[in-house]
């Protein structure tokens, strides 16, 4: 099997899971519905093309044994520039050994986008993004991100019979110049009764004052 089909089914197996996570989180027909057309869709484009353009060269901040997992494009400081937040993964991860003391760390970049079009790296932290095996059961817990407003969300899926999720929400401060943590939770709800949902968020007034740089999700804030 040549280079190209490799990558391209890996591309769409990688789609289908997040779409799967983002249809189970919402429970809703419209999204299923959609969940399936966009999977046709993406088999179609993939079976005909297995380069993905990139509309911001962002390689030079994506150090050696890393690859791109995700990324947003957005104004995150209200300067008016495109800003990038960007997910890595190491290269290879699925076929990592994942130990609880040692979990294999996800990046998330900040770069801000520059007049003549260029990026600087703003800001980075290595454990803002749940690892490859924290999802329980149900696989790989990351599902988006997200940039709306000067904020951007992180969201995770995951669990087996009791499925949860959690929404990170970063919003950048003039005063602090830089983004702070403003909301942190999310929802769960157990597979045999999907229509009882239980919800708890926090907010800053709960957590104090915390940086992008400084939050740690596998600690409590």
């Amino acid at each position: 099997m040549g280079t190209s089909s490799t990558l391209g089914k890996t591309l769409i197996n990688e789609h289908v899971d997040r779409l799967t996570k983002i249809a189970y989180r919402y429970k809703s027909q419209q999204v299923f519905f959609c969940f399936f057309l966009t999977i046709a869709g993406a088999g179609h484009a993939m079976a005909n093309s297995f380069t993905i353009p990139e509309q911001y060269d962002i390689s030079a901040f994506v150090p050696p044994s890393f690859e791109v997992m995700d990324s947003v494009s957005g104004d995150l400081n209200n300067d008016g520039q495109v800003d990038v937040v960007v997910l890595l993964r190491a290269i290879g991860e699925d076929t990592m050994l994942q130990l609880e003391e040692n979990y294999i760390k996800r990046p998330l970049l900040i770069l801000v986008g520059k007049a003549d079009g260029s990026f600087k790296l703003a800001a980075r932290n290595d454990n803002a993004v749940y690892c490859r095996e924290c999802g329980g059961a149900f696989g790989d817990p990351y599902a988006s991100l997200s940039i709306a407003d000067n904020t951007f969300v992180i969201s995770h899926y995951g669990g087996s019979s009791w499925r949860w999720s959690r929404e990170i929400t970063f919003a950048y401060s003039s005063k602090e110049k830089g983004w702070m943590l403003v909301k942190d939770g999310g929802s769960e709800f157990n597979v045999a009764d999907p229509e009882k949902v239980t919800e708890s968020y926090r907010t800053a007034a709960d957590f104090g004052k915390v940086t992008f740089e400084k939050f740690d999700i596998y600690q409590d804030q």
